[in-house]
């Protein structure tokens, strides 16, 4: 997994994939203060996207939005919390703190603890919302 946060292409390219990531980061701090949980789902995707692309594994993400559209029914319903916003963005702002510094050994702990948090939300909220996630099948794809 940490050839997945190194740089790819050209060195030369370096500094607009730190821009690229920093942007994310900029609109994600923004959409938090705005409470706009519909922008951070949009800009999360985005950048777990980009960080695939920059490490020339772009294919990757297709297979990752492939597995996860269950999930995400119920990971849309954590983002309506603003402390889950709030909890999350610092995540971000490690990982993307970690690809630039060139610590992928760094950025691969913070994006497997970025997953747990992801998934032991996505637990609690199946459980606060049974039936939504009974109907959406998400539960039972996952083995749950």
């Amino acid at each position: 997994m940490p050839a997945a946060y190194q740089w790819c292409g050209k060195p030369a390219e370096d500094a607009d994939k730190e821009a690229r990531l920093h942007r994310f980061l900029e609109d994600q701090r923004w959409l938090i203060g705005k409470g706009d949980h519909i922008g951070f789902f949009l800009s999360d995707e985005a950048m777990h996207r980009a960080l695939m692309e920059i490490a020339c594994h772009p294919h990757v993400w297709g297979m990752i939005a492939s597995a996860k559209v269950s999930l995400d029914r119920l990971r849309y319903l954590s983002l309506e919390r603003i402390d889950w916003l709030e909890m999350i963005f610092p995540q971000h702002e490690d990982l993307v703190k970690r690809v630039v510094a060139g610590d992928p050994e760094g950025a691969t702990k913070v994006m497997q603890a970025h997953l747990r948090t992801a998934f032991a939300a996505i637990e609690r909220i199946a459980a606060e919302n049974a039936d939504f996630s009974r109907s959406s099948g998400a539960l039972r794809k996952w083995g749950a």
